[in-house]
């Protein structure tokens, strides 16, 4: 069984599945929004490979930190090469 098969199992259909970027971290890559039987959606991510449900804000944290993460390659590269384009717009 994979991690999807076992996430649906133990949390209900998966609705959608995305990666989740951790620096220096080989595992816990893998969200997924599921629905249970009841129709409610809730976010579900892994700790040490042992998936649990989590927030909003969790995700949103990872978000922030992504944002963060491509903010500072960004600057990496204008050190480099500047003018380097903004590839937010």
């Amino acid at each position: 069984m994979n991690k999807k098969e076992d996430v649906e199992r133990k949390f209900g259909k998966v609705l959608h599945e995305f990666t989740v970027p951790h620096a220096g971290w080989e595992v816990d890559h893998t969200g997924w929004i599921c629905e249970d039987s009841d129709g409610n959606k809730k976010v579900v991510l892994t700790n040490h490979g042992a998936p649990y449900v989590a927030t909003e804000r969790e995700l949103e944290k990872e978000l922030r930190l992504l944002e963060k993460y491509v903010s500072e390659i960004e600057k990496a590269l204008s050190i480099i090469n500047p003018p380097y384009p903004d590839l937010h717009n």
